[in-house]
């Protein structure tokens, strides 16, 4: 039996991946602009930046912080590495997986 054009189209689509988060964020800024990039890094600046301030401020120690979360998920990483790390770096990544948090009231 000869493939019907729909099931070629079908086979097509099975051969593609899909787009990762990275690439799929590329296409938006080509899609949209200098104004969308503008918009959507200003947002996020925008509440990271209070988000690093209040944790640094407020006395945040993003290792010790880490070290307790996984003693109480009861987590058996190898997190040793974390001792050698800037506190600062730390709560810099505390406040920016705080803020990915904010992405869907941010920007609905």
């Amino acid at each position: 039996p000869t493939p019907t054009p729909d099931a070629k189209k079908n086979a097509g689509a099975a051969d593609e991946k899909e787009p990762s988060r990275w690439e799929k964020l590329r296409a938006l800024f080509k899609e949209h602009g200098a104004t969308f990039a503008a918009l959507y890094v200003g947002a996020n600046a925008a509440t990271a930046a209070p988000i690093m301030a209040a944790l640094t401020l407020g006395g945040v120690d993003g290792p010790e912080l880490v070290f307790w979360a996984a003693d109480q998920l009861q987590l058996t990483f190898d997190l040793s590495f974390l001792e050698t790390v800037p506190k600062d770096l730390v709560n810099a990544f505390l406040a920016l997986e705080i803020n990915a948090w904010l992405e869907p009231i941010r920007l609905p």
